[in-house]
């Protein structure tokens, strides 16, 4: 009868237990069993007293057998031989320790490679099947260690049809149990995989939360194969091979002699000084520094055996055997063998999630495509800018960019390496900084991270956020030294467009349509070079189109179309280098007549921007200056599409959009704007949004398509950039929307420029307003005053309804004054950027541009009504209205006020109201006047 490890050792059982879990767990309680079973006779007799006569004649015999041995040892000769024995059989014990009988050492006699060409072939032969026929499969131990420092002996199994394709991976605990991982090709267009938690942690980190465990994919059978590919390059099955990197690279390899497998192989041992890849990386104090022995097959290199040596050479060392090849063959390809390749035998069907079409990389298999995202669409992102090193790390072959509603991650992926950067937004940070008790604070420039090795090579650092308490940015690294890691640390930026030229074809994603196309982008978004000590001067004529129609009011209170610009403008900018590499500039845009209509300064110590029309300064925190030319051309390079032409001589790029009024890739801005004109809305939240305030006007083109086109020079650098609606090639019967040329570019000595250009002291104006957020958000509630507070805000002239008529007369209207209002802020800049409400006095109001009288009136009949009006210095509240406001209509109006003739103003807002607006005594006075009641209350105001 055979025994238990006879039957257990049978290709076709073992075979069984690779893929049962069930019987692998009975199989390893059954032998639990036996071991319980053998040790409970003898656990039982031990206590039972011997007879005298036994107990007498065992004690003779091992009186008479030790009194031989010891005449025996008193030999010189023997002695020193038992000496010899030891040491050899300590050596035999210390490289050759295997569970069952140890092979024994030999000479050998095949020829012996030399150990670099047996590290070349190890590599070259990894997981790969020899010649053969069917299905092979092999398998292998390996210890793995989790990022909570836990560890476990796995068992990985490795089925391979070469004839269909097909291939299964799955790694296990020793012991038995479900499996950490599990991959399945159909060979056609399906895989499935699934991933225990524990394992998905240590090698997909940062996203291994996000995905589901298990999924399944529509994979061609060449993605198959690289899924394939990418399995045995992460986690516990990419241990040999970072060993064998090692030897590769080791300055010296040594000969710890030859050995003879389980299976009869011949193996030499190879040994070398290196790192263990279970252990912390390289750089780290107390890094695990190994004697690495590799067993390897002298006939073709294959791997036999991994085992490190943890100690002095010349002291004592321990070992530990961390992969072992347990051995392959070939399965004939039978129905019962062919079932290993049905994903049901492992796990139940439903558990997986639904199919997706594909995933976002090899080595992303749990992270479906459709997160993936272009490099470039970042450049558009408004609320999250991902950082990533300026250049690629070293190793990195290829990379990927997983986008999210909170955070993003930018992975790079290179043999044996892989580096994940975690990004979130800016509002708040990702989680909680970890304890200062286990990393270590690194100065990094003006930022700080904290760093935290760990094992298994792995490294992790975090940036924190405004708060100091959680983290903003979280990087994974892993094959990385301690130096390497800092160095990429210490250039991690927000993306931005020299990032994406520099690495753009290291990312995954969809590739350009039209590859000139993109490279001629990429060129003209590079940055002009700027050498130290000059300034780079450029003139721009920019066309932005305009409804054709004249002001048709004459007051001058209102803020004219478009703000009173031409369609045409010259834009006239400076830039130089500030201090620490950043960028300083300064604008000024022009009509054709020399009359300025904007200003803007970008540096360093902050940002303005100069509206001369609307006499207000808008103050920035942001020192980016907006480059609606460059932004252009991202949206190119991301919505895709675009092709080199020929336009006018010059070399273009075109892109043409369809549909874009009612969504747009290329210019969003568009949609929103051709619908509001088109539609006929007058205002949203109190801006107008008719063809008096957005430009370009749109309202008239109906659906025509748009090309945008984009000439460089014969340097790549951006020539001209156009918008036009009307089919692509249209000549003549295109309409110009927007268009952007240069003039002149020229590098200036900096005494060529005049002293004040790059001021940072925006200009005195009676309206300024926070456009960066610093400001507070919301309307402030108003505060009530009396007439001696009012008059003190308004120089003493303060104007009120007369009560009670002069005359006497009965059936005139009773005026009260109940309520005189301001708001918080009395300063002459305005609390924040948006209009809360339709009336551009009761925004005034909130704006502390003016103040606001509340009356009752009471007509003839004894009905009551409200009332209010609303006055200001002339100078602040005029500033105001010029700079907000938008009538319908308006005409001149007659007002007398203390029997003196005013001019006046008769106004029709954007909500249908008439007003009465007039200036008297320095007081700028708006009041209802839609009815002819309102109009005869004018007659009695009175200064008070």
């Amino acid at each position: 009868m055979r025994d238990d490890e006879q039957v257990l050792g049978e290709p076709a059982i073992r075979g069984h237990l690779a893929l049962c879990a069930e019987c692998r767990a009975a199989a390893a309680a059954w032998r639990r069993l036996n071991e319980r079973v053998g040790g409970t006779p003898c656990a039982a007799l031990r206590h039972i007293p011997k007879p005298p006569g036994l107990q007498r004649q065992l004690q003779s015999a091992a009186l008479a057998g030790q009194q031989r041995r010891r005449a025996l040892l008193e030999r010189v000769e023997v002695r020193r031989a038992l000496v010899a024995l030891a040491v050899l059989a300590a050596i035999v014990a210390l490289v050759f320790p295997r569970s069952g009988a140890a092979p024994v050492p030999t000479g050998g006699s095949g020829q012996m490679r030399p150990p670099e060409e047996l590290i070349r072939l190890a590599q070259e032969r990894l997981y790969t099947p020899p010649a053969g026929r069917g299905i092979w499969l092999a398998r292998y131990a390996v210890r793995w260690i989790f990022p909570d420092a836990s560890y476990a002996d796995l068992e990985g199994s490795l089925w391979i049809d070469p004839q269909q394709r097909r291939h299964r991976v799955q790694l296990v605990h020793s012991d038995g149990g479900g499996p950490f991982e599990l991959q399945i090709g159909d060979g056609e267009r399906r895989l499935w995989y699934s991933v225990e938690p524990r394992y998905a942690a240590s090698i997909y980190p940062q996203v291994s939360e996000r995905w589901p465990a298990r999924v399944q994919l529509e994979l061609s059978a060449d993605e198959q194969e690289r899924m394939l590919a990418a399995r045995m390059d992460s986690g516990a099955w990419e241990l040999p091979k970072a060993y064998l990197r090692q030897a590769s690279e080791a300055e010296e390899l040594g000969s710890w002699g030859r050995s003879i497998a389980e299976d009869g192989t011949e193996l030499a041992v190879v040994s070398f000084q290196g790192v263990s890849p279970l252990g912390l990386p390289d750089g780290v104090a107390n890094a695990s520094q190994v004697t690495v022995l590799l067993s390897l097959s002298i006939a073709d290199g294959t791997l036999y055996e991994v085992r490190e040596l943890v100690g002095s050479q010349e002291g004592e060392q321990s070992g530990r055997t961390v992969w072992r090849y347990l051995g392959g063959e070939w399965l004939s390809p039978t129905a019962a063998n062919a079932n290993v390749f049905e994903p049901g035998r492992a796990t139940a069907q439903r558990d997986f999630a639904p199919l997706a079409e594909g995933a976002a990389a090899p080595e992303l298999p749990i992270v479906p495509a459709t997160a993936l995202q272009q490099l470039a669409q970042v450049l558009i992102a408004e609320s999250l800018r991902p950082l990533a090193p300026l250049d690629a790390p070293p190793g990195a072959e290829y990379a990927a960019l997983i986008g999210g509603m909170r955070s993003a991650v930018v992975f790079y992926f290179g043999p044996g390496r892989r580096l994940a950067i975690q990004t979130g937004g800016r509002r708040s940070g990702i989680a909680p900084l970890p304890s200062s008790r286990d990393t270590e604070r690194v100065e990094l420039g003006e930022r700080v991270a904290l760093l935290r090795p760990g094992l298994v090579q792995r490294y992790e650092a975090f940036f924190g956020d405004a708060t100091g308490e959680r983290y903003s940015a979280r990087i994974s690294a892993q094959g990385f030294s301690r130096s390497e890691l800092l160095d990429v640390l210490a250039t991690l930026e927000p993306i931005s467009i020299e990032t994406v030229r520099r690495q753009e074809s290291l990312f995954l994603g969809p590739r350009p349509a039209d590859p000139a196309a993109f490279d001629t982008l990429l060129g003209a978004l590079a940055e002009a070079p700027l050498p130290e000590g000059s300034v780079r001067h450029t003139v721009t004529r920019v066309f932005t189109r305009q409804l054709a129609a004249d002001d048709r009011l004459a007051d001058p209170y209102h803020l004219p179309p478009y703000g009173g610009r031409p369609e045409t403008l010259l834009a006239e900018s400076w830039t130089r280098a500030a201090a620490e590499g950043a960028l300083e500039r300064a604008i000024v845009r022009r009509g054709a007549d020399s009359t300025v209509y904007d200003r803007a300064y970008f540096g360093p110590r902050g940002a303005w921007e100069y509206d001369a029309p609307r006499g207000e300064v808008v103050l920035r925190g942001d020192a980016q200056a907006p480059d609606w030319e460059r932004l252009l051309l991202t949206r190119m390079l991301v919505c895709g599409g675009a092709r080199v032409v020929q336009q006018g001589g010059d070399r273009a790029v075109a892109l043409t959009e369809e549909g874009w009024h009612q969504a747009s890739c290329l210019l969003p801005r568009y949609t929103g704007m051709y619908g509001y004109q088109h539609s006929g809305v007058t205002y949203v939240l109190g801006l107008p949004g008719a063809q008096a305030e957005f430009a370009p006007y749109l309202a008239d083109l109906a659906g025509e398509p748009l090309t945008v086109t984009a000439a460089v020079d014969d340097e790549g650098r951006l020539k001209w950039l156009e918008v036009s609606a009307g089919a692509p090639g249209g000549g003549q019967s295109r309409v110009v929307i927007e268009r952007w040329e240069v003039l002149s570019d020229e590098l200036l000595p900096a005494e060529r420029v005049p002293a004040d250009v790059f001021s940072s002291v925006p200009p005195q104006t009676l309206t300024r307003r926070r456009g960066d957020g610093a400001g507070p958000g919301a309307p402030s509630d108003l505060i009530p005053l009396n007439l001696a507070q009012a008059r003190g805000l308004l120089a003493d002239a303060v104007y009120a309804f007369e009560e009670t008529p002069a005359s006497g007369g009965s059936g005139q209207a009773q005026v009260v004054l109940r309520n005189i209002f301001t708001s918080r802020f009395d300063s002459d800049e305005a609390y924040g950027f948006y209009q809360i409400y339709p009336s551009p006095f009761e925004n005034a109001l909130y704006h502390s541009a003016a103040l606001r009288f509340d009356y009752t009136v009471t007509d003839g009949a004894g009905q009551e009504a409200r009332l209010s009006i609303y006055q200001g210095r002339a100078e602040r509240f005029g500033a105001y209205l010029r700079a907000r406001a938008r009538w319908t209509a308006s005409e001149p109006l007659a007002v007398t006020v203390e029997g003196e003739p005013v001019q006046g103003w008769l106004v029709t807002t954007l909500d249908g109201q008439q007003w009465a607006i007039f200036e008297t005594g320095g007081t700028l006075v708006a009041a209802p006047a839609g009815t002819p009641e309102q109009r005869a209350l004018l007659g009695r105001l009175r200064r008070v």
